[in-house]
């Protein structure tokens, strides 16, 4: 999101504050065993600031989760699994430690296995792991993807993608060469890199340009071969940074982008575009535009502004959340404003989930033995509600109650 977005005053702030408990890796003598990693937010009443809080839990029966005996993260800091690894990133606005650490679950539990330096100010938004040997980290502050062997956890070499967009621009016509990759997917041998092409002291891109674009690297060679660009559809900023899930492949190996557009603060379009199996260009048949388009169901018709969450759960089918409020009346992530939404990508058709609104820091959506979780805080309680998509039903409260805020969470059982 934007630097500069202001957030509700200090006694909305304060209604989910939550006072941390100590955590660090000394606590492996109470370790705690699960399927599930949480990443839980811990907001300070100033609403920018605060700390996040690794965890594991089991199973998504009714249960309390507090921040005891857990591992720590930075307020802005991801999480990413692998196979049995979670990689915990650094800040992405870089308030804290320049490392990336790696976490191993063995019986269950999950064990510290290493760290690996980033360069500072580099922004660190998303990963991307080939095999045992090699992996990509995308350094959005300085325009590169940093090369790495996630089993020793050393650094391989980097790959440099300043002044692959020929015509970025800031609005004063100056060129800009940071193409600020984020989102990663790869696919029969290349890496697709969303570019969010942001300029300015905010995070956005221009109104200017409201363009999506991709690099795509040979993951044989690590050379750039091309960036595509897809400028038809009015639909920018594709992949949020910060959720790997808002690119994914579906069953047929078509790889669906969800583009934010400019947040609610620029007028620019939010949507879906399309990459065929076997393509290397944007699908021209495919395109949807969501930021014009009403919410079926329930009582909020507005129209999303974008999408700050996804969970792609098959069959053409995403769970998501939406941001429904105009940018003059935003508060940022605290903002209770994020409507739960199943959204076919065919049909595309975009209907209410029965589970209360959230906010952009309790927004977390993931898979779980058919059953689809979603992080949420709301007036009422906050931590993981569940929906079920066969039935297209959903609990009434929170089945899993947290102290901290659901900020992302990873399905071992996905």
């Amino acid at each position: 999101m934007c630097k500069k977005i202001l957030f509700f005053a200090f006694a909305i702030a304060t209604l989910f504050f939550a006072v941390a408990c100590s955590s660090d890796d000394d606590n492996e003598s109470e370790k705690i065993k699960g399927d599930i990693a949480l990443s839980l937010k811990i907001l300070n009443p100033d609403g920018v600031s605060g700390a996040a809080h690794i965890k594991l839990i089991e199973g998504i029966d009714p249960q309390h989760v507090n921040n005891q005996n857990a591992y720590p993260g930075a307020f802005m800091s991801g999480i990413y699994g692998h196979k049995e690894s979670l990689y915990v990133l650094p800040a992405y606005g870089g308030e804290d430690k320049h490392e990336l650490t790696r976490y191993d679950r063995k019986d269950g539990v999950l064990v510290p296995m290493g760290k690996l330096v980033v360069p500072a100010q580099s922004a660190v938004a998303s990963m991307a792991i080939l095999n045992d040997t090699k992996g990509y980290i995308s350094l959005q502050g300085l325009g590169k993807l940093l090369l790495f062997n996630p089993s020793t956890m050393t650094k391989t070499g980097e790959i440099d993608l300043n002044g692959c967009i020929a015509d970025l621009k800031d609005d004063n016509g100056t060129l800009v060469k940071n193409p600020s990759p984020g989102v990663m997917i790869i696919r029969d041998g290349s890496l697709f890199v969303a570019l969010s092409a942001m300029i300015g002291e905010y995070w956005l891109p221009s109104e200017n340009r409201p363009y999506s674009d991709i690099a795509i690297i040979n993951t044989q060679t690590d050379k750039l071969e091309k960036v595509i660009t897809e400028k038809s559809s009015g639909l920018a900023f594709p992949g949020r940074p910060i959720d790997r899930k808002t690119i994914f492949e579906d069953e047929n190996g078509d790889i669906y982008i969800a583009c934010l557009g400019g947040f609610g603060y620029k007028n620019i379009d939010a949507g879906f575009l399309r990459i065929k199996k076997g393509a290397k260009d944007f699908d021209p048949n495919y395109s949807w535009v969501i930021s014009k388009q009403n919410i079926s169901g329930g009582d909020n018709n507005s129209m999303p502004k974008y999408i700050p969450s996804c969970q792609y759960i098959g069959k053409g089918k995403v769970c998501a959340y939406v941001f429904v409020k105009e940018g003059k009346q935003s508060s940022g992530h605290v903002d209770l404003a994020c409507v739960p939404v199943l959204l076919d990508l065919n049909k595309k058709t975009m209907e209410r989930i029965n589970i209360p609104i959230t906010s952009g820091y309790a927004a977390a959506i993931a898979k779980y033995k058919g059953k689809v979780i979603f992080g949420n805080m709301n007036l009422k309680d906050k931590g993981l509600y569940i929906y079920d998509p066969v039935t297209n039903t959903a609990s009434d409260k929170a089945i899993v109650t947290t102290d901290g805020l659901p900020w992302q969470i990873h399905s071992f059982n996905e």
